[in-house]
């Protein structure tokens, strides 16, 4: 996955590497056309059976084990242990066990890992600050910010790069599989919840934190074969929805003339009723081809549309709906975006309204370290970086900002990063900078006396 440069001086296995690749590249075009047409299971068979498992080489496993990494993650984690098993001392292939090791939580073994690779590559930055990651997850404190401290001043590897690993091994399982699954479900058993999901998700198909959008490839398929399925009338709302969803993601663009076309066809949002679908992914969809194109102005949104959502969202636990519905809150009323955020965590338990209740309070200067809702949050979802981000914002106004709360923070962190900068060309992308804080401070703050639990 990221560490082919290290083959240099490898030696035969590099040479394996280079006669498999070839052959793997052929047999990607296989599975990348079982893959477009849903077969999960069929695609990745097309690569494995390439290389049988009773004769498969170390390189062979080390290179399938990097193409099925986000695809797959039982048989990649299979596939670079067998690949380790063989070179235990092979940079490349300790470093990539050691992702698998990090992604399945065996924080142990990832960190034994990269310790390796780190005497072979001692200029890397990001191997030291996955172990710092490690480190913490075993409760050793003062060896996280150990490595830390060495990934800041390591010579080789960029931050952006650092960021991507953090997310390549605490992110979401990429959804190649649940596509498949709720395919099957659509088309097999004629379920209508199933296809809307689908075609929510192929609008926005999430490639790691930073990076979605449509799978115009899947969506293209999907929306034909989920047509083709459920043959719900035409005035059926839910099929009305995935079309303009389908249609919209398509679309792409700020062309407001085309996206203002799609939605009346479709009936949604511009109609008399203002009529918004009751599934929260593809009304995303929907608002934002609407809002991006100006074919709905900001007015009708919050004062026509916005209810309508609310209302909606009320009757359920759908976090899309939810979220559509606190997007509309006024801009000048806290007590009420207040109300809504609060409304949004007691109706689906999702940390990112706890997280909104939070934030808002502190915004305003009412959240204190014993305040209820922030004694809650904190229980309910120790690893919410968002959450934590306002316990230290309190703590730190209230002086009270302890190394244990400081750790709390730097693991919630590295499970998902809660700082937004604009970078580059790409506009709020997550980042590390609250990560590097909290290390920054762990690192002035007197550790605790020898054996006092963190």
């Amino acid at each position: 996955m990221t560490a082919m440069a290290c083959f240099a001086g490898a030696g035969d296995f590099a040479g394996d590497v280079e006669r498999a690749s070839g052959a793997i590249e052929k047999l990607g075009i296989t599975s990348d056309e079982k893959m477009n047409a849903g077969d999960f299971a069929g695609a990745n068979a097309a690569l494995l059976g390439g290389f049988p498992e009773a004769t498969r080489t170390p390189a062979e496993s080390f290179l399938l084990g990097n193409l099925l990494f986000e695809v797959d993650r039982k048989q990649s984690y299979a596939l670079h242990r067998a690949a380790a098993k063989a070179e235990p001392q092979n940079p490349a292939v300790v470093w990539e066990w050691g992702l698998e090791q990090h992604r399945a939580g065996e924080f142990a073994g990832a960190l034994a890992a990269y310790q390796i690779f780190s005497r072979a590559r001692p200029r890397s930055a990001a191997s030291y600050a996955l172990q710092a990651d490690c480190l913490l997850r075993l409760g050793r404190v003062d060896e996280a910010v150990a490595a830390w401290g060495k990934s800041e001043t390591a010579p080789d590897g960029s931050l952006e790069a650092m960021e991507s690993l953090v997310c390549a091994v605490h992110r979401e399982p990429a959804p190649f599989k649940r596509r498949a699954d709720l395919l099957a479900k659509a088309t097999r058993d004629r379920d209508a919840g199933a296809a809307a999901d689908l075609i929510a998700l192929d609008c926005d198909f999430p490639r790691d934190w930073w990076n979605g959008g449509p799978q115009k490839t899947y969506l293209a398929h999907d929306a034909a074969a989920v047509a083709a399925a459920l043959k719900l009338p035409p005035d059926d709302v839910v099929r009305r929805a995935m079309a303009c969803a389908a249609e919209c993601a398509a679309a792409g663009g700020d062309d407001a003339a085309a996206i203002n076309a799609i939605l009346g066809k479709h009936r949604l949002l511009v109609d008399a009723d203002r009529t918004a679908p009751n599934h929260g992914g593809l009304l995303t969809v929907i608002l934002a081809a609407a809002r991006d194109a100006g074919a709905v102005d900001e007015a009708t949104l919050r004062q026509e549309i916005g209810p309508k959502v609310l209302a909606l969202a009320q009757k359920g636990r759908d976090v899309g709906l939810w979220n559509c519905a606190a997007a509309f809150a006024p801009v000048d009323a806290p007590d009420e975006q207040l109300r809504l955020e609060r409304d949004g965590w007691k109706a689906t338990g999702d940390a990112r309204f706890a997280a909104g209740v939070l934030l808002l309070k502190v915004q305003g200067g009412g959240l204190a370290g014993d305040d209820p809702d922030l004694v809650t949050a904190r229980k309910q979802f120790p690893g919410s970086g968002l959450v934590q981000r306002a316990a230290y914002e309190v703590a730190k106004r209230e002086k009270k900002v302890t190394r244990e709360l400081l750790a709390d923070a730097a693991r919630a962190e590295f499970n998902h990063f809660s700082s937004f900068v604009a970078v580059a060309t790409v506009v709020n992308r997550p980042r590390s900078d609250y990560l590097r804080q909290y290390f920054a401070e762990l690192g002035r703050v007197p550790a605790a006396p020898k054996g006092t639990p963190l």
